[in-house]
């Protein structure tokens, strides 16, 4: 017997965007929930004032029904402001799907998508501009 499985490719659906903000005096953090997609204040006094908000998404397709796993490669990366050197931490990245499992069976067309959120940390009267990192994420696919 033998099995050729196609190999897998991994699609990015949106990124992970925690919106505007206004700075408060103390450290804040916002955690964006990777399943729901909500904005959560969990400390401090910055403010949330909206603009585009989203939770990273990524479609994996590959053999239907193998197993896909997603994996973050780093647990923090520091977002650094356009034109300058002031950063912002973001942490606590949780990874999977619309029901919290970062372990996936691929369905029958060979396709699972996987969230990822994570927590943004304002400094004390941060440096007001845009601010941009990236991660990375794996899929091991079994």
């Amino acid at each position: 017997m033998a099995s050729v499985s196609r190999s897998i490719t991994i699609v990015k659906n949106s990124d992970l965007l925690f919106g505007d903000f206004i700075a408060g005096t103390t450290n804040s953090n916002f955690r964006m929930h990777a399943v729901t997609g909500n904005l959560i204040q969990q400390s401090g006094d910055a403010v949330s004032i909206g603009g585009a908000q989203s939770r990273a998404s990524f479609t994996a397709t590959g053999t239907p029904f193998a197993q896909a796993n997603i994996r973050r490669s780093q647990n923090s990366i520091n977002i650094v402001r356009d034109g300058g050197t002031e950063t912002m931490r973001v942490d606590n990245f949780w990874l999977g799907n619309s029901g919290g499992l970062r372990d996936q069976i691929l369905d029958a067309a060979g396709q699972a998508t996987y969230f990822v959120g994570g927590r943004l940390r304002i400094g004390p009267n941060q440096v007001a501009g845009t601010y941009r990192g990236t991660f990375e994420v794996t899929i091991e696919y079994q």
